[in-house]
C-alpha cells in the first residue's frame, strides 16, 4: 500500500507539473497581450497583508495564507545581486545561484535532486543587479521538508569543482542565446550606457569574457560575504498555518548566522551629459532598426516615481502599437526609464527627430486630463492583476520590502495614482526624461544609420559579444515587426500547410474532436505512463482526463467556467482559477485543428521568419498572432508544408510540441505521436490510438457532475 501510495503521489505530481507549467506560460501570454487595455470596471480585488516576524538573527519572515489550493510556495531573498560584484567577475552572483542545489554537506548533487524530485517539487535560484532569490514549490504536505531543502541549499551548499564546469557551460549557452535577440540586446546595451561606471551597469547575466575566468574559490567568498539572515527576506505563501510556519522557519533558519558587509549606498545615478550619446550596434542584416532610448530614472520610493508611470502610460497610449513604449524600471536606489522602437533601416533619423520632440513637447505641456484620467484608470483597474497568482504576490512584497517602502505601499497605490494630476505627471517627465540629455542605442547597418544619427549628437560604432546578425539564425525567437515580404511569404505558406493538411472547408467542417491515447509523464528522472482522453466541442468546451497508475485527472473548461477532479479515492470536485482557466483555454486551442484555423483568420498576422532546424529537419518558421496578441510559432515542412512542430512562449519560458506519425482521419492530415518540452526539457509523449471528428458530444459531457453550479463566477 505504501508503494502505491508513493507511486500516486509521483504521479500526481508529475501531472501536475506539466499542467501548471503549461498553464504559467499561457498565463504569462494572456497577461502579455492585456497590458495595454484596461482592466474591468469596477474590480476591487483587495490587496493581501502577509503576517510578518522577525527572528533573532535578523531574518524577516512574512506568511501569506491561501488555501485554495493545497500548494506552497517559498521564496527566500539575500542581497546579492551583480551590483555587489568586484570589477572583472561580472555573472558571479547569477553563478552562485544556479550552483546552491548542485549539492550541500549532507546530501550530493543527486541525492538533492533525488529529495526534490521525491516530493514532487522544485527548488532554483536566481539573481538581478540588486539581489538573489531561491525559489522553492511543493505541495502543502510537505512543507516542512521542501523548506528544510531549501535551507540545505541556501545554508549549506557545498561548490564542487566540476559542478562548476558544467554550470558555467550553461551560463555561457544562455548568454549566446540571449545575444541572438536585438531586443535583448538593446536593453542591456542602455543599462549599460544609462550607469557607465555605476554598479547599475553590470548585467546580471554576465559577460562572456568573465564568466569561464570565474573561479571556484570567488564563489564560496561571494557566498560567504553575502549569503546572511539580517538583510535576508523569507516569503511562504500558500495553504499553510501561519503559526506552523514561523515555528518551522524559526527551526530551520533561526541559527543561521553571520552579517552581511555593511557596504555603503551605491553612488547616486550619474546625470545625463549634454546632448544625446549614441551608441550604434553594427548589424548589417537587420531589415528594421532596434532602438532604445533612456536615462537614469526615480528609484521605488522616489516621490514622483508615480506620476512618471502615469504619463509613461498615457505616452504609450497616445503612441499606440506601433509607436514608442516608454517603461520605468525602478530599484531600490534608482532605475531606468527606457523608450523603445521598431522601424525600418532609413527612418530612424526621422523616428529620432520626432521622439525628441515629443518628449521635449510632454515635458513642458502637460497631458490633457481625459487622456490622463484614461491612463490613470487602465493602471489602477489593472493593478490587481499583479497579485492575482501566490508567486506575483511574493513577488511584489519582495520588492517593496527590499526597497524599504513603507507597510501600506502596496495597498495606497491605487489611490496614488487616481491623485496625479496633468502639472505633476508634466513634472516628472520634465525631470526624469530630459529630452536633449539621453542614451541611444541603434541596432543595424551602421554605415546607414551613422549619417542620420550624427545631427544628434556624438556616435559610436559597437560590436557586441556576440553579433547581433545572429539573431537571424534563431527565427522563431524574432519579435521584431514583420515586413511586407514576411507577411506575403507567410500568408502563401500558410494557404499550402492548410492545403496539405485536408483544406479549410473540412477544418471549418469539424464542430467536436475526441483524442485518446497511450501518454508518458516524464519529471526529471522518473516516468508514469498512462492513458489521455481529449473532447472539445465548439465554442468553448475541453475535456482532458489523464489517468496514470490508479490515479485519475480530469480537469474541464465550460466556456467561462472550469472544474477539475483528482484522486484514487473519493477525489473532490472543486471550481478553476484564473490560471487553471487559462491553461485549459490555451489547451483547448493548442490542438492541430485549432493552429490551422488561426493560421486562416484574416485578423491574425502570420509572417515567414527564415528557417530554422528541428529534430535535425529543416523547417520554414511560420510565426502567427492571433487577434488578441496569442503567438505561436510553427515549424513546417519545405517540401510537404506539413506542420513539424510549435512552439508557444512568454517570459523566458517555452512550451513546445514536436509531431510525427502523421495519418489521414476523414481526409485531415493528423498526427499520432507528439513530443512535448518544457524549457527545452521532455515533459510527456503522446501517442494517440483513436481520433475521431463529429460523433455528436453532448454539451453535457463537460458539466460539473452531480448538476452542481460553480461556487464563484470564473475571472474574465
Amino acid at each position: 500500500m505504501r508503494r502505491d501510495a508513493a507511486i500516486v503521489a509521483a504521479a500526481g505530481n508529475a501531472v501536475r507539473g506539466f499542467v501548471v507549467a503549461t498553464a504559467l506560460v499561457a498565463a504569462a501570454c494572456a497577461v502579455h497581450a492585456a497590458a495595454a487595455p484596461a482592466a474591468p470596471a469596477g474590480r476591487t480585488t483587495p490587496i493581501p497583508a502577509p503576517q510578518i516576524r522577525t527572528l533573532g538573527n535578523g531574518l524577516t519572515v512574512a506568511v501569506f495564507p491561501d488555501a485554495r489550493l493545497p500548494i506552497v510556495q517559498i521564496q527566500l531573498l539575500v542581497p546579492a545581486g551583480s551590483m555587489d560584484e568586484a570589477p572583472g567577475q561580472s555573472g558571479l552572483a547569477s553563478l552562485t545561484a544556479r550552483m546552491l542545489s548542485q549539492g550541500t554537506t549532507s546530501r550530493t548533487a543527486a541525492t538533492y535532486a533525488t529529495a526534490v524530485e521525491a516530493l514532487g517539487g522544485s527548488v532554483g535560484g536566481s539573481a538581478s543587479r540588486e539581489y538573489t532569490v531561491v525559489n522553492g514549490a511543493f505541495m502543502a504536505s510537505d512543507f516542512e521538508a521542501g523548506l528544510e531543502l531549501l535551507t540545505d541549499a541556501v545554508v549549506h551548499p557545498v561548490f564542487d569543482e566540476d559542478q562548476l564546469r558544467a554550470v558555467k557551460e550553461q551560463m555561457t549557452s544562455s548568454l549566446a542565446a540571449s545575444h541572438r535577440s536585438p531586443a535583448a540586446v538593446g536593453d542591456e546595451l542602455l543599462w549599460a550606457g544609462a550607469f557607465a561606471g555605476h554598479p547599475y551597469a553590470r548585467s546580471p547575466v554576465g559577460s562572456a569574457r568573465a564568466i569561464p575566468a570565474l573561479t571556484l574559490s570567488q564563489v564560496r567568498a561571494f557566498h560567504r560575504e553575502r549569503y546572511r539572515p539580517d538583510r535576508a527576506l523569507l516569503a511562504i505563501a500558500g495553504d499553510v498555518i501561519p503559526d506552523r510556519a514561523f515555528q518551522t522557519a524559526t527551526e530551520l533558519l533561526g541559527d543561521w548566522g553571520g552579517r552581511a558587509p555593511s557596504a555603503p549606498p551605491p553612488p547616486p545615478p550619474p546625470a545625463p551629459a549634454a546632448g544625446w550619446r549614441i551608441r550604434i550596434v553594427d548589424a548589417p542584416g537587420l531589415p528594421r532598426a532596434e532602438l532604445r532610448l533612456g536615462a537614469p530614472g526615480p528609484s521605488r520610493a522616489a516621490p514622483d516615481r508615480i506620476a512618471l508611470e502615469v504619463a509613461a502610460e498615457a505616452l504609450n497610449a497616445a503612441a499606440g502599437d506601433r509607436g514608442p513604449q516608454m517603461r520605468v524600471s525602478a530599484l531600490k536606489d534608482g532605475g531606468l526609464v527606457s523608450l523603445s522602437l521598431t522601424v525600418p533601416v532609413d527612418s530612424v533619423g526621422a523616428a529620432a527627430q520626432s521622439l525628441r520632440a515629443t518628449l521635449a513637447r510632454r515635458a513642458s505641456d502637460p497631458p490633457a486630463e481625459a487622456a490622463l484620467a484614461a491612463a490613470r484608470k487602465r493602471l489602477a483597474h489593472g493593478y490587481p492583476l499583479a497579485f492575482e497568482t501566490r508567486g506575483l504576490r511574493i513577488a511584489q512584497w519582495m520588492g517593496a520590502a527590499f526597497a524599504g517602502l513603507p507597510a501600506g505601499a502596496l495597498a495606497d497605490y491605487p489611490a496614488r495614482v487616481e491623485a496625479v494630476r496633468p502639472a505633476e505627471a508634466a513634472a516628472a517627465m520634465a525631470h526624469w526624461v530630459p529630452a536633449g540629455r539621453l542614451v541611444l542605442i541603434a541596432i543595424g547597418p551602421a554605415e546607414r544609420l551613422r549619417a542620420q544619427l550624427a545631427p544628434l549628437g556624438a556616435v559610436e560604432i559597437v560590436l557586441p559579444e556576440a553579433a547581433v546578425e545572429e539573431a537571424l539564425s534563431s527565427p522563431s525567437t524574432d519579435a521584431t515587426p514583420p515586413t511586407d515580404a514576411q507577411r506575403a511569404r507567410g500568408r502563401e505558406l500558410a494557404r499550402k500547410m492548410i492545403a496539405a493538411h485536408g483544406g479549410l472547408e473540412r477544418l471549418k467542417g469539424i464542430k467536436d474532436s475526441t483524442l485518446e491515447g497511450d501518454v508518458l509523464m516524464i519529471a526529471g528522472a522518473q516516468q508514469f505512463p498512462g492513458r489521455i482522453v481529449q473532447v472539445r466541442k465548439e465554442p468553448g468546451r475541453f475535456l482532458l482526463s489523464t489517468e496514470l497508475s490508479i490515479l485519475k485527472t480530469v480537469q474541464v473548461l465550460d466556456g467561462e467556467h472550469g472544474w477539475s477532479q483528482a484522486g484514487a479515492i473519493d477525489p473532490k470536485i472543486e471550481d478553476q482559477d484564473s490560471l487553471g482557466l487559462a491553461g485549459l483555454k490555451a489547451g483547448f486551442r493548442s490542438d492541430l485543428h485549432h493552429l490551422l484555423l488561426t493560421a486562416a483568420d484574416s485578423s491574425a498576422r502570420v509572417a515567414w521568419r527564415g528557417r530554422e532546424r528541428v529534430e535535425e529537419r529543416e523547417a520554414d518558421v511560420l510565426e502567427v498572432v492571433a487577434a488578441d496578441g496569442d503567438r505561436r510559432v510553427l515549424f513546417l515542412d519545405p517540401a510537404s508544408h506539413l506542420v513539424l512542430a510549435m512552439e508557444q512562449g512568454e517570459g523566458g519560458h517555452s512550451a513546445r510540441r514536436i509531431y510525427s506519425d502523421v495519418r489521414a482521419v476523414n481526409g485531415l492530415q493528423w498526427p499520432f505521436h507528439e513530443e512535448r518540452l518544457l524549457d527545452g526539457q521532455p515533459a510527456m509523449t503522446l501517442t494517440l490510438k483513436r481520433v475521431v471528428f463529429n460523433t455528436g458530444v453532448s454539451d453535457q459531457v463537460f458539466h460539473r457532475p452531480g448538476g452542481a453550479t460553480y461556487g464563484r463566477r470564473r475571472p474574465r
